[in-house]
């Protein structure tokens, strides 16, 4: 998290306002446990110790090609948390939409690490390589007649076992990979909808119309 933030200090997205910024946030640590499982995957240590390690390698390059902005970048994390009504108040209700919204979604999200994934489509071919990666402790194909478990994208599954990696039995949290690209998208629709001349309190309802699709 602390490496990603400095990615996205460094390109300039935490300038651009809170919304982009936690996005720009997000979708740098899903790109940078995405990279360094291919990368362990490719060098027999994709485990927990291997993630471990690329983080804390990783932290370490960053910040020192950071080491004269880290005090500016902490500096704009600690604001993110700031009101930001672009030199106008906030309408009537804007604050207890945007509260709704956010603790709907903050239901959803710890349902997603506490559940388990019971369809067919996960238990019969995407758990089970991710399984074996992390048994073997590296990217390889199957020994399987079903094609699909050798030609399914790499990342999100990458993603997957990076969530697995604190615990040894189970699936639990591999639903949070899926939730993530929901949250983005929640993000996305609401900045979007700013772009487009909406104000706050009906760009978070059309947030709120993402909740009632069937994905």
């Amino acid at each position: 998290g602390v490496s990603a933030w400095l990615v996205v200090c460094a390109c300039g997205h935490a300038r651009r306002g809170g919304l982009e910024a936690v996005l720009a946030w997000l979708w740098t640590s899903v790109a940078w446990i995405a990279a360094a499982g291919v990368v362990l995957g490719e060098i027999g240590q994709l485990h927990g110790q291997g993630f471990l390690l690329a983080h804390v390698v990783g932290l370490a390059v960053i910040g020192l090609a950071r080491r004269k902005h880290l005090r500016t970048d902490w500096a704009a994390l600690t604001a993110l948390g700031a009101p930001r009504y672009d030199h106008a108040p906030p309408l009537p209700g804007e604050r207890a939409v945007r509260i709704a919204l956010l603790a709907v979604l903050a239901g959803m999200l710890v349902l997603a690490a506490l559940a388990e994934p019971v369809v067919y489509d996960a238990l019969t071919y995407r758990l089970p390589r991710i399984g074996a990666w992390l048994q073997d402790a590296r990217i390889h194909l199957l020994a399987a007649t079903d094609p699909r478990p050798n030609y399914m994208k790499v990342a999100p599954d990458l993603v997957m076992a990076w969530l697995w990696t604190p615990t040894a039995v189970g699936y639990q949290g591999s639903i949070l990979a899926q939730a993530i690209g929901g949250v983005l998208t929640l993000g996305a629709t609401v900045g979007r909808a700013r772009q487009t001349g909406l104000n706050r309190r009906a760009a978070w309802l059309a947030g709120a119309l993402l909740f009632g699709m069937a994905n």
